[in-house]
């Protein structure tokens, strides 16, 4: 069985002058996933995903290297919209001379099937490397609790 997927998405920072940004994506996007031949070949769960974030620990006080995102997203089905799913989150990070320290927290509304739910993580920068540790605090659909979540990134 073999298919490919490529997510590809844009953002726009310090929108109007404002510490905003607005970013879209298209996630999983690929031709179907077939095994044996055309006829039973099933689609990728390809996402169209749009978001906001806005810097609000500036307003309050002036701290250089530190700041906190409040952020809202909403995501759908490509092929088949109409069960969005809606998520709120905030991100506090603590910029140490050359690295990022990230706090995330957040929750996700109306996931078709999935259980709504709050999720925590935290992630390190450091030059262009990224890596974050992620958990869900919710069961899924079948009673088990999900796993934690590992990522590494490269920011070019």
């Amino acid at each position: 069985a073999t298919t490919y997927a490529v997510d590809a998405g844009l953002q726009l920072v310090e929108v109007v002058g404002l510490p905003l940004r607005i970013g879209t994506m298209i996630a999983h996007a690929g031709p179907r996933f077939q095994i044996r031949n055309e006829a039973q070949a099933d689609p990728l769960p390809t996402r169209l995903r749009v978001s906001v974030a806005y810097e609000v620990l500036g307003h309050f006080v002036a701290l250089d290297g530190f700041d906190l995102h409040v952020t809202a997203e909403v995501e759908d089905r490509w092929l088949d919209p109409g069960s969005p799913a809606f998520y709120l989150g905030a991100e506090f990070g603590a910029g140490l001379e050359e690295a990022l320290l990230l706090v995330r927290a957040g929750y996700v509304m109306g996931n078709g099937k999935q259980l709504d739910g709050a999720a925590v993580g935290v992630g390190i920068g450091f030059d262009r490397f990224d890596v974050g540790i992620a958990k869900s605090l919710t069961a899924n659909i079948v009673g088990e609790t999900e796993p934690v979540h590992v990522t590494l990134g490269l920011v070019l």
